[in-house]
């Protein structure tokens, strides 16, 4: 089986956060992803499918996106420590 294909990708903004779009050829289902890098959101889709069914499923996950997003840059200000001479580390 022949993965790949067709990949349209644009930029949106729902509930005033930037959001990828990436419709593909070889989808079926609607995906959503926040990345942990930096709290970015994607959505993947199929080809055929509208943008305001697109709309529909991203602003009906809103509530659930805010809260994933909040937490990982949460943590990724948690993990940003430097080294403090004479600080001891035990391995």
């Amino acid at each position: 089986m022949r993965r790949g294909g067709k990949t349209v990708t644009s930029q949106m903004e729902i509930g005033g956060i930037p959001v990828t779009l990436k419709k593909k050829a070889v989808l079926r289902n609607l995906y959503m992803r926040v990345s942990p890098e930096d709290g970015g959101i994607t959505v993947s889709a199929p080809l055929r499918a509208g943008l305001l069914e697109i709309c529909g499923f991203a602003a009906g996950n809103l509530d659930r996106i805010l809260k994933i997003r909040e937490e990982i840059l949460r943590e990724k200000r948690a993990l940003e420590r430097g080294y403090v001479q004479g600080e001891i580390h035990y391995l």
